[in-house]
């Protein structure tokens, strides 16, 4: 855990300047870097994910689907027209603040991060191994709760059984999607 905090650390994050003028604007009078970045997505993420809508990083396709599949074995999580919502105090996602426990699904969202940061930590492991396939070692690794038990990114929320559980369904679904745009055994061929 610690190297982890220790990779997060080193993150080179772009600083937002503001130049101060007084008087006139030939020459600044002071300069104020700050990292308080109000990101007009990070809000729209925010307001979606509480009606029960996920905007979803097509960049880290896995970490997204992967991200959906916690979501879908939440119980607390209901979307705009839910099953689950048995009554007007419930609805939640449609009448006042929508619901919040929807945020931690979303790219936002700590569990969407830790899912992120354990992807890639399986990954940079994976890339010492020699002489093999690397995504079958990735999908081994990703398959097994030992890999996230020694990662104890989500203690006390998820268990380990159930996120290797989701990753293979993750997996199951890619493979699946795969097959069905018919890229298995496609050969490019060039004249």
């Amino acid at each position: 855990m610690a190297q982890i905090y220790n990779r997060i650390e080193t993150f080179k994050i772009s600083g937002k300047r503001t130049l101060i003028y007084q008087d006139t604007f030939d020459q600044p009078h002071g300069e104020v870097f700050s990292h308080d970045h109000h990101h007009c997505m990070g809000k729209a993420i925010q307001n979606t994910s509480t009606l029960g809508f996920l905007l979803r990083d097509l960049n880290h396709e896995f970490t997204s689907r992967f991200a959906d599949n916690l979501a879908l074995l939440d119980k607390k999580v209901k979307t705009v027209g839910s099953i689950s919502i048995t009554n007007r105090a419930n609805l939640g996602a449609t009448i006042g603040e929508g619901n919040k426990h929807m945020q931690k699904h979303s790219m936002l969202g700590h569990l969407y991060l830790f899912s992120q940061i354990a992807l890639e930590e399986i990954t940079r492991t994976s890339e010492c191994i020699l002489h093999t396939d690397q995504n079958t070692v990735i999908q081994e690794k990703l398959s097994k709760p030992k890999s996230f038990k020694q990662l104890d990114l989500f203690t006390g929320e998820v268990s380990p059984s159930k996120l290797a559980a989701t990753a293979r369904k993750t997996i199951r679904q890619f493979n699946n999607d795969y097959r069905l745009c018919s890229f298995c055994y496609l050969v490019e061929w060039r004249a």
